[in-house]
């Protein structure tokens, strides 16, 4: 399996706005991508959210990031920015 770690900055004043984004169209584009196991977004903290993708292989992942448009400055949504963006190979699972 191989995942990608995703970092972004979030504006508090889209809140509810980023949220609707993630639930109705980010999510079930993600989970309809070839390769994918799971999906793992967490709540923001300090105006930051995370979350963590796994993929079937490496080239799902790199296939998927490339999909997304995952890239360091980029905006998925209103008031959402993505900081940092790492793809790595999952060493154990439970």
């Amino acid at each position: 399996m191989f995942g990608i770690l995703v970092e972004v900055d979030l504006d508090p004043q889209n809140t509810d706005v980023s949220r609707k984004v993630l639930r109705e169209e980010i999510v079930p584009r993600v989970s309809a991508l070839p390769g994918f196991v799971h999906g793992y977004w967490l709540d923001p903290q300090d105006d930051q959210g995370a979350s963590l993708i796994l993929f079937q292989t490496e080239e799902d992942a790199r296939a998927a990031a490339t999909s997304i448009g995952l890239t360091v400055g980029a905006s998925p949504a209103p008031g959402v920015t993505f900081s940092r963006i790492e793809l790595r190979g999952v060493a154990e699972h439970a």
